[in-house]
């Protein structure tokens, strides 16, 4: 099973190299373009194989999947061990690395709460890639005389599942998106103003 031999991956890395993995990934959001070049050069600090880190991170993110499918770190544990571990129990690198952990998946707080960030903005396909590209398009009269241009714009938006949308705008809709996007700023500000005061005024030490 592909999953138990990328579990049996965790066994590269020696104690003080996966004692700094896991002080890395629970510090270090990897969804961003910057955390997961400062992650590379990391494992290159630490003399850890990339593709070996990037493979421990896949099974720690179906672990705390299942951490936050279940909504409890021992009942998913339970399932994990009962539905992967057990087949494979006799497989000693398997228990090794098993055991390793469930010995430290509760010292991984910020990496849960990365996941579950990932989970919930994950609902719909994220924004991949985004671009305008400008054009003219000249008017001509009877005569064939250039009198005026057009100058419409394309936008072309692909989202991380690799579906593609591509719509024509001018000027005026360019305006109502920058709009539209300083508007949601101040939405998202006033958001997160609310709900910090909210969230200290529920903290009696806050």
């Amino acid at each position: 099973m592909k999953l138990i031999e990328d579990l049996k991956t965790i066994n590269n890395l020696d104690d003080d190299q996966f004692a700094a993995f896991l002080t890395n990934i629970n510090s270090n959001e990897l969804l961003s373009f910057k955390g997961l070049s400062d992650f590379e050069a990391f494992c290159t600090l630490k003399n850890i194989k990339f593709d070996d880190a990037k493979t421990i991170v896949r099974v720690l993110n179906f672990v705390f999947d299942l951490v936050i499918q279940k909504r409890d770190v021992s009942t998913a544990l339970i399932y994990f061990e009962n539905t992967f571990i057990e087949p494979a129990k006799k497989d000693l690198d398997v228990l090794r690395a098993w055991t390793r952990i469930k010995d430290n998946i509760n010292n991984l707080p910020s990496f849960y709460l990365f996941r579950k960030r990932y989970k919930l903005r994950n609902i719909l396909p994220g924004l991949g890639e985004f671009n305008v590209i400008c054009d003219a398009r000249p008017i001509y009269d009877s005569a064939k005389t250039i009198i005026d241009y057009l100058f419409p714009m394309i936008l072309k938006i692909k989202t991380d599942d690799d579906e593609d949308l591509i719509c024509e705008i001018d000027e005026e809709d360019l305006s109502a998106i920058e709009t539209e996007i300083a508007y949601a700023k101040l939405k998202l500000s006033n958001l997160r103003s609310t709900l910090k005061g909210n969230s200290q005024k529920g903290n009696p030490n806050g």
